[in-house]
């Protein structure tokens, strides 16, 4: 599909030379880019490649086109809207269509990136604790969609054993990127760490109102992280044909992906599937229990 940009601008300035626009997925997969040198800029939208069933490549037919602008002078990729002037934004295979976009930069502290609107769903955190320790200040809070978008933060100005708010902000009607929330979407929440540099997944505890997202609506959270393990376990093991009264045995491998203590006290078969065939009796471990585990 060819697409023909006249024009592309960031908060009413056109992009400067050896900016990027490139062209996504519904998946995410950038399926086409190229770069600003002069309006107006031509590029292709690549379709996917069948003969390769198990990885797609590019678009299907009648998917919907996202636009993203990578301005290397400041390090920044954000979402860009387009208007058509000709065709729409659904992929067609040797299609045109003409359109110009634009972007705005998205509010920012140090680390999470959002887009506000003009619809937004108050949150008050209560408190903020990594590690049985208050967040200090400079450490942020962000707010996520289902979807994976920040959309919304805070930079801490007091520790996180105190209360502050957070506005969680919805979507743009009419967008062609999700960059915020729907209705009745629930709130994830992630720490940056600004001493060490790092991204936390924060538990959330409800004090009051809905866990989603409601346009004008108040919701009071209280938020935790610390390190956890994950355990790795195999679902299932199959012994095959087993002579009655004989015994197999079976090694089996306990990882622990996370980044907590994982002890690991008991393992015991939970359930096993007898079957007899002639002399011999098949048992296959469906899965093991692990108890107690933290």
């Amino acid at each position: 599909m060819s697409l023909l940009i006249t024009d592309a601008m960031i908060e009413g300035d056109r992009l400067p030379d050896g900016s990027e626009i490139g062209v996504f997925t519904p998946r995410g997969t950038c399926a086409g880019a190229a770069v600003v040198h002069g309006f107006p800029v031509g590029l292709a939208a690549w379709g996917d490649d069948f003969t390769t069933q198990e990885v797609i490549e590019g678009f299907r037919a009648d998917e919907e086109i996202s636009w993203r602008i990578w301005l290397p002078g400041e390090g920044l990729e954000v979402a860009a809207e387009a208007e058509y002037e000709e065709g729409e934004g659904l992929y067609s295979t040797n299609s045109l269509a003409v359109l110009a976009i634009s972007a705005m930069r998205p509010r920012a502290g140090d680390h999470f990136l959002y887009r506000s609107s003009d619809a937004n769903h108050s949150l008050l955190i209560l408190s903020a604790h990594l590690m049985d320790e208050p967040l200090e200040a400079g450490d942020e809070v962000g707010v996520f969609t289902p979807g994976n978008v920040c959309a919304g933060a805070i930079t801490l100005e007091e520790p996180g054993d105190q209360a502050f708010g957070l506005a969680a902000w919805g979507d743009e009607a009419g967008d062609n990127d999700v960059l915020g929330f729907r209705a009745g979407e629930s709130f994830a929440f992630r720490y940056w760490d600004a001493d060490a540099e790092r991204e936390w997944v924060a538990r959330k505890e409800l004090v009051d109102g809905e866990d989603a997202f409601e346009v004008n609506g108040f919701t009071v959270f209280r938020l935790t992280a610390s390190l956890e393990p994950r355990i790795v376990i195999p679902d299932r093991h199959d012994f095959g044909a087993v002579n009655i009264g004989a015994q197999v045995e079976f090694e089996l491998e306990i990882h622990n992906a996370g980044e907590g203590v994982l002890t690991v006290s008991a393992v015991a078969p939970a359930t096993t599937k007898p079957s007899r065939s002639g002399s011999k009796a098949s048992n296959r471990l469906t899965r093991a229990a692990i108890l107690p585990l933290r």
